[in-house]
């Protein structure tokens, strides 16, 4: 059993070997083939560059308010583990989502190149370029994007991974791309009323004149707070100044004393004049009384006084005229004010009306221009934000790409190794396949699997050394060649077939032509010939007779005309001698239209019995038994029959159904020979049975000694020669004695004429 156990690896071994060797050709041209298209496409195809960068994706904070005394940093025993794992596959995946990447393809003019040009779905092709791998036991990704040019390839993944990180802010910040674009919609929408109000609000400014309203606003009403102020003063010194010319009026009409009035009192002048008034009227009382009125230094006195008081009185009325110039004046004052203080009432008026256009005017463009502002303002921190990020960022660009600078793909030498490992498994898995789905015969077992005893293995045939092609007669030609050899061990095998009793007479026939049954008939006659015999190969078939030919005797008359009765049984005129001494050949004459008409005749039978006895041994040639029943028949008139199978060309099957067809019939079946066992690898490829070897082994025997070698021990006893009589001597005196036996006369080969027409 142990024994067994070892031999079975062995014999597996060398079933896969031999598998491979029959086969070669395919595996070999399979990975040849591959491997040189390989070549030819790695060398000829675009390279491409891998440019790649490192991302890192955090889970965002999570604020468990009604757990405070859980604390688990994993989050595994909270559910929240496959929540962040979620949550990481979901941004690997937004990463490479269709908005991101259009993006991208629109900016770097993608659709332009060949290969997306005529694409039906271009934004799914362009994905397939791109990759994420994120690294085991990290919060790390890799992101890749291979392209054929290094730079573009560098500048596209950089633009990828940022517009992933501005989209993901922005989902963070509560907006989405759509509502950014919204947003600057609505910008760009109310930017022009801005404009329009801003104008409009401006050009009324300008026709007004006004820097601001609310300072014009300020400047009349103070204009007018003073108008009235000084009014209201120039009123009381209006009243006043009446008031002080009337009394002075009164006191120049002598209604009430000049002299008490405060403006004669305070008068410097007016007091000097009535000091001097008074004291030339102290010095006139004074003259009068010492000179008398008449005195000159009198009249001088009394002229001065009279100047004195003309220059009071003078001055007593020039008060007067002043109060009175004063009071008309004020009056004019006055009325003056009063006209300015109407007219800036109106100003006043008519600034209020153009407060109310110009409070609406700026109502509505502030309202405008806040809402634009509001607008952009979120604008603009939403794009700092994405842009920039916030502390509470999680999703952050650990490497920025660059250019690549080797070769990513194709990768020449690993990619030519592949070629050729691919294509010697598949070449090996296709010549297997093959292997097991060929239903012909191959092996030895194949053989024994059919129930019959293996005859013998015929190679193919050897070269004639004259080089002329006579592949039938090889064992002839060549005798010490591997050929040969293979039908000395058939014919050995052969007269080991009936144990006690000689074999006189056998039928070669195979399932289906074209299978080598005229070349082992043929050499199995000559082997047998060659040993000492008189053999008669008789050609049965009929149909497609051919070994008149290979011989180069004529066809008729023959067996044909012997069993319809044209030719005596034994006539020299039907049997041929042939090149080889002691083989015999009788032709299948004429092709008949009824063969099996005539094989299965009594005829048939007299015929056979008749040459069994005139022979040593009768060889018989018949057509596939599965084609035609001729080897049928044929086999009921023989001691012994030989199917041939040919490997790798006689399906199982078409054996199995001759034989239970030969089975049915009562033939005895001696066994099977295969030919052409070295089909379809070289010699000795499958079966490795020697012949090289055996070729090797005889190289140095002598063209003398091939005739006495011919002959093997085991024929010897069978054929009753001693070894003595071995060599060219034996055979010559064995052949001869042979020839004492009965025999019918032989024609000699004449060159073969035009077939004869059998007649009937």
């Amino acid at each position: 059993m142990n024994e067994e156990n070892q031999r079975e690896p062995s014999f597996f071994l060398k079933h896969v070997i031999r598998v491979l060797l029959i086969y070669r050709w395919t595996w070999i041209s399979i990975t040849t083939l591959l491997v040189l298209g390989v070549t030819v496409a790695v060398f000829t195809m675009t390279p491409r560059y891998i440019a790649e960068c490192m991302v890192m994706i955090e889970p965002g904070k999570l604020n468990i308010t009604e757990f405070k005394e859980v604390y688990d940093p994993t989050m595994s025993q909270t559910g929240m583990g496959d929540a962040r794992r979620e949550f990481t596959e979901t941004q690997y995946h937004m990463l490479l989502s269709d908005p991101v990447l259009e993006k991208v393809f629109f900016r770097f003019e993608f659709g332009e190149h060949e290969k997306f040009k005529h694409s039906k779905e271009p934004l799914k092709d362009f994905a397939r370029y791109f990759n994420v791998n994120p690294i085991r036991r990290t919060r790390l990704a890799r992101v890749t994007f291979e392209w054929e040019d290094p730079e573009l390839a560098a500048c596209a993944l950089s633009f990828l991974v940022k517009t992933y990180i501005e989209e993901y802010r922005r989902r963070r910040l509560g907006i989405t791309e759509g509502g950014l674009e919204a947003l600057k919609d609505k910008a760009a929408e109310l930017r022009p009323q801005v404009e329009k109000k801003a104008g409009a609000y401006q050009e009324f400014m300008a026709q007004h004149n006004m820097v601001s309203l609310e300072e014009n606003q300020n400047i009349i009403k103070e204009r007018l707070k003073e108008i009235s102020a000084n009014l209201t003063a120039v009123e009381a010194d209006r009243i006043r100044l009446e008031s002080r010319y009337e009394n002075i009026k009164e006191a120049v009409e002598g209604k009430r004393p000049l002299l008490d009035m405060p403006e004669v009192i305070e008068n410097e002048i007016i007091r000097d004049l009535k000091l001097e008034v008074v004291k030339v009227a102290q010095e006139i009382s004074n003259f009068s009384d010492r000179f008398g009125r008449n005195h000159p230094e009198m009249q001088r006195m009394v002229a001065k006084q009279s100047v004195i008081q003309g220059r009071l009185d003078r001055e007593i009325q020039s008060i007067l005229a002043g109060a009175e110039a004063g009071v008309d004046r004020i009056r004019k004052q006055e009325e003056e004010l009063k006209r300015t203080l109407v007219s800036q009432e109106q100003r006043v008026i008519e600034q209020n009306q153009l407060a109310v256009q110009y409070k609406f005017l700026k109502e509505a463009y502030e309202s405008t221009n806040e809402s634009y502002r509001t607008i952009i303002k979120r604008i603009e921190e939403i794009e700092i934000a994405s842009a920039a990020g916030s502390k509470e960022d999680n999703v952050f660009e650990i490497t920025s790409p660059r250019v690549p600078q080797f070769i990513s793909y194709p990768k020449k030498k690993l990619s030519i190794l592949l070629a050729g490992i691919i294509g010697l498994f598949l070449g090996i898995g296709l010549s297997f396949l093959l292997y097991t789905l060929d239903g012909s015969i191959k092996t030895m077992e194949d053989e024994e699997e059919l129930g019959l005893a293996v005859l013998g293995h015929v190679p193919a045939a050897d070269k004639n050394p004259s080089g002329e092609s006579r592949p039938d007669l090889a064992g002839y030609d060549k005798p010490r060649g591997v050929f040969a050899e293979s039908f000395r061990s058939i014919r050995t095998a052969l007269s080991l077939a009936r144990a006690g009793e000689p074999l006189r007479s056998i039928l070669v026939t195979s399932p289906t032509p074209a299978e080598g049954k005229d070349l082992i008939s043929i050499n199995i006659a000559i082997s047998h010939a060659l040993s000492g015999k008189r053999v008669l190969l008789i050609d049965c078939d009929m149909r497609r007779p051919r070994q008149h030919k290979v011989f180069g005797v004529n066809i008729n008359p023959g067996l044909s005309n012997l069993l319809a009765g044209q030719q005596a049984a034994g006539a020299d005129e039907c049997i041929r001698e042939t090149l080889v001494p002691g083989l015999s050949l009788l032709p299948s004459g004429p092709i008949p239209p009824n063969p099996m008409e005539l094989i299965s005749s009594a005829r048939m039978k007299e015929v056979m019995e008749e040459y069994v006895h005139a022979f040593d041994l009768v060889v018989v040639n018949s057509p596939p038994a599965l084609v035609f029943s001729d080897a049928v028949m044929l086999s009921q008139f023989v001691q012994g029959t030989v199917m041939v199978v040919r490997s790798f060309s006689t399906r199982r099957e078409e054996a199995r159904r001759t034989l239970d067809l030969l089975h049915r019939a009562d033939s005895n079946l001696l066994g099977i020979i295969m030919n052409l066992v070295d089909a379809p690898g070289s010699r000795g490829g499958y079966y490795g049975y020697g012949y090289n070897s055996y070729q090797y082994y005889s190289a140095d025997v002598s063209s003398a000694d091939v005739s006495s070698a011919d002959v093997s021990s085991a024929d010897v006893s069978s054929a009753g020669v001693s070894r003595k009589g071995d060599g060219p001597g034996g055979l010559t005196e064995n052949r001869r004695k042979s020839r004492q036996r009965p025999r019918p006369r032989f024609r000699k080969s004449t060159p073969e004429p035009q077939e004869a027409v059998f007649e009937s």
